[in-house]
């Protein structure tokens, strides 16, 4: 597990619409406390860490899986969800809950979600050499 991994989880965490964790793991890439980002993102501490345990499961190192955040998460403003409504927008699924929407998305949609992945990383490339 690694960085594609990492990237992988915060697309389609935008891609399935789900602000909260976004916010959250932002704002714990900021240095804020796990309280106050759950606070003010409308979230309990318990998600967050939650969160924070699934960015664990795929970059093992934390602190850096949270350096590397600070810099994705600005570049999924341009992604738009393609889960509204606990409905895929895409294929016309019912998704009663948001793990459900994400492994919709790893399993029936994973084309789109790899060419996100793709163009985050090229896009982190660029920043890294300017």
């Amino acid at each position: 597990m690694g960085l594609y991994e990492l990237i992988d989880y915060l697309v389609r965490l935008k891609l399935a619409d789900h602000r909260k964790a976004l916010c959250a793991l932002y704002l714990l890439s900021l240095g804020e406390s796990r309280s106050s980002a759950a606070e003010r993102c409308g979230s309990f501490k318990g998600e967050v860490n939650g969160y924070l345990n699934r960015l664990k499961e795929k970059y093992h190192d934390g602190q850096r899986a949270l350096v590397i955040v600070k810099y994705v998460i600005p570049l999924l403003d341009e992604i738009q969800p393609v889960v509204k409504d606990n409905k895929c927008l895409i294929c016309g699924r019912n998704l009663y809950h948001i793990q459900v929407a994400m492994t919709h998305l790893y399993t029936k949609h994973k084309d789109l979600v790899e060419s996100y992945v793709n163009k985050i990383i090229e896009k982190l490339k660029l920043l890294v050499q300017s």
